[in-house]
C-alpha cells in the first residue's frame, strides 16, 4: 500500500531490526524494507498478519503499531521531497567539484587557472539559481522541512551543516592548500572548527586517510618528527618516523587540533617544515640530521582558541609560528545579532533542526517544540554573554523585579560568563533526546543539567546568568501564552 511506503529513515531501520530479532523474517534484507507489505486494512482498521509467532508478542505488536505511525507521518511530507533534497545536494556537489579540482591541480604541480575557477563557479551559480527558483515557490513549512532533511543527512554523514560559515572556511582552506599557505582556524569552543578541516583533509588525502595531531601540553618533540626505538629483529635501535614526518615526504594534509594547547617550544620544531617549499629538504635532527624532501601536497590546517580569561590552559601562539598561517576566524552562529533576546537565532535554529529531524525532515516525536525553541534561544543568549560585553539593555531585561547586581557579578571590561552552551553541546544534546531511547532523558531536564554543569571549582556565576536567561524566556513564554 502506498500509505505504508518505507522511506528508509534510521528510525524506520531501527524498528525493522528490532522486529527481525523478534523472528519476523525479511524485516529488512539487502537494503530493502519488506515490513510495509505486512500491513492490511479492513473496514477502516489496520492489522498485521504474521506467518509465525514472535518471541515477544506484546513488544512486537507495540513496535508494529509504532512503525505504522511513523510510516503514516510521511503522508504529510511534500510529494517532491526527494527532488528538493537532491537540488540541495547539487549545490554541495558543485562546491565539492571546485574543491576537488583545486586539490588535483595542486598534486599535478600546476596552477589552478582562472578559466577553471570561472567554469566551476559558474556550475555553483547555476545550481544555486535552480535551488532559489524552486524554493521560492514553496511554502515556508516545506522549505524548512526540505532544508532540515538535507542538513540532517549531511550532519549524519560529515558531522557538518554546510551553512555560509562552513562553506567559507572550507573554501579558504582549500585555496590555502593550493597556494602552499597553511591554515589556522581560530574561534571559541564547539564551532566545528576541527570537523571542517578534517573534511578538507579527507578530500586532499583520499585513501591515505586523515593525519591528526592532538594539541596537548605533554606532547614531546619526538611525537612530531619521530624517535628511535629498539627493534628486536635487528637487535638495534631504529628510527620510527611520526605521522607528521610521513605527511612531509608523502605530501599529505595534516590537522593540528587545538594547536595552542601544545608547549610553544615543541611548536617551534614545526617552524622549518612550515616554511619549506615543495622540492626542498627538511632536516630530521632526531634521525642523525637526515634530509627529507618535502613533497607537494603537504599542508597543515590547525585549530586554536584565542588566549583569553576563558582559556587559561591555552598558550599564546608565538608570532613567528602564527605568521606561517593564514588565520581564519570562526564565529558562533548568529554572532551578528545585536540583541539576542529579540533577534531570531536563524543559524542556531538550522543546526537544531538538523539534529532533531530525520532524513525526511520530520521532527522527532520525543522533542517538545516549545522546549526546542527555548533551548536554542538559551544557547544563543549564553554564547552572547560568553563572547560579548553585557550592555545595560540586556542586563535590565534579564533581571528579576527589584534584583540588584553586585560589582563581583557584573564586570564591565569582560563578558560576564566564562562558559556557555556551545553549538556542539546543543547538537549533541538534541541528538540524544531526539533518539528517545534513553530512559528518563528529556530535553527540559537535560537543559537544567547543562546549566548546572557550566561552572567548575565551586563557581556559580555561569549558571546564575544562564538561569537568568532561562527565567526571562519562561516569563516571555507565559506572557505570550
Amino acid at each position: 500500500m502506498a500509505e505504508f511506503e518505507c522511506k528508509g529513515t534510521r528510525e524506520c531501520r531501527d524498528i525493522c531490526q528490532l522486529l527481525s530479532k523478534q523472528g519476523i523474517e525479511a524485516a529488512a534484507s539487502e537494503g530493502e524494507c519488506h515490513i510495509p507489505s505486512l500491513y492490511r486494512e479492513h473496514e477502516g482498521s489496520v492489522f498485521v498478519e504474521l506467518d509465525k509467532e514472535p518471541q515477544n508478542q506484546e513488544l512486537t505488536a507495540y513496535a508494529l503499531a509504532s512503525l505504522r505511525n511513523i510510516l503514516k507521518r510521511h503522508d504529510n511530507e511534500p510529494h517532491n521531497l526527494d527532488h528538493l533534497v537532491e537540488i540541495q545536494y547539487e549545490v554541495l556537489n558543485a562546491h565539492q567539484a571546485l574543491w576537488q579540482a583545486m586539490i588535483e591541480a595542486t598534486k599535478e604541480n600546476r596552477r589552478f587557472t582562472a578559466v577553471e575557477r570561472e567554469f566551476y563557479e559558474g556550475k555553483i551559480a547555476e545550481a544555486e539559481k535552480r535551488q532559489y527558483d524552486v524554493f521560492t515557490e514553496l511554502s515556508h513549512e516545506t522549505r524548512v522541512q526540505a532544508r532540515a532533511a538535507f542538513d540532517s543527512q549531511t550532519l549524519a554523514k560529515y558531522d557538518i551543516v554546510f551553512d555560509e560559515q562552513a562553506l567559507r572556511i572550507i573554501n579558504t582552506d582549500i585555496c590555502n592548500y593550493h597556494d602552499g599557505r597553511h591554515t589556522l582556524v581560530v574561534g571559541d569552543m564547539g564551532i566545528s572548527k576541527t570537523n571542517l578541516v578534517l573534511f578538507t583533509s579527507s578530500m586532499a588525502n583520499g585513501e591515505h586517510g586523515q593525519i591528526i595531531i592532538a594539541g596537548k601540553g605533554d606532547k614531546m618533540s619526538d611525537e612530531l618528527m619521530g624517535s628511535k626505538d629498539y627493534d628486536p629483529d635487528k637487535n638495534a635501535f631504529v628510527f620510527k618516523e611520526s605521522s607528521f614526518l610521513k605527511a612531509i615526504h608523502m605530501g599529505l594534509k595534516t590537522v593540528i587540533d587545538e594547536a595552542n594547547g601544545v608547549d610553544p617550544k615543541i611548536l617551534m620544531r614545526m617552524h622549518q617544515p612550515l616554511l619549506t617549499k615543495p622540492g626542498e629538504t627538511v632536516t630530521v635532527d632526531e634521525d642523525n640530521h637526515r634530509q627529507v624532501v618535502l613533497k607537494r601536497g603537504f599542508h597543515v590546517a590547525a585549530t586554536a582558541n584565542e588566549v583569553s580569561s576563558n582559556y587559561k590552559d591555552r598558550n599564546r601562539l608565538d608570532p613567528a609560528f602564527r605568521d606561517r598561517f593564514d588565520v581564519v576566524n570562526a564565529e558562533y552562529p548568529d554572532y551578528k545579532n545585536k540583541n539576542p533576546l529579540i533577534d531570531v537565532p536563524v543559524q542556531s535554529l538550522r543546526l537544531a533542526f538538523a539534529a532533531v529531524c530525520n532524513e525526511r525532515g520530520v521532527m522527532s516525536q520525543h522533542i517538545n517544540p516549545k522546549d526546542l525553541v527555548k533551548f536554542v534561544q538559551l544557547t544563543h543568549i549564553t554564547q552572547h554573554l560568553y563572547s560579548k560585553l553585557l550592555d545595560d539593555n540586556l542586563k535590565s531585561a534579564l533581571m528579576e523585579k527589584g534584583e540588584r547586581l553586585t560589582t563581583s557579578s557584573y564586570v564591565n571590561d569582560r563578558p560576564v560568563m566564562t562558559n556557555c552552551i556551545s553549538p556542539r553541546t546543543m547538537i549533541n544534546t538534541l541528538r540524544r533526546c531526539a533518539d528517545g531511547n534513553k530512559s528518563g532523558l528529556n530535553l527540559h531536564d537535560k537543559m537544567i543539567e547543562i546549566i548546572e554543569s557550566l561552572d567548575q571549582g565551586g563557581q556559580t556565576v555561569n549558571k546564575t546568568w544562564a538561569y537568568k536567561a532561562l527565567n526571562y524566556l519562561t516569563r516571555l513564554e507565559e506572557e505570550n501564552a
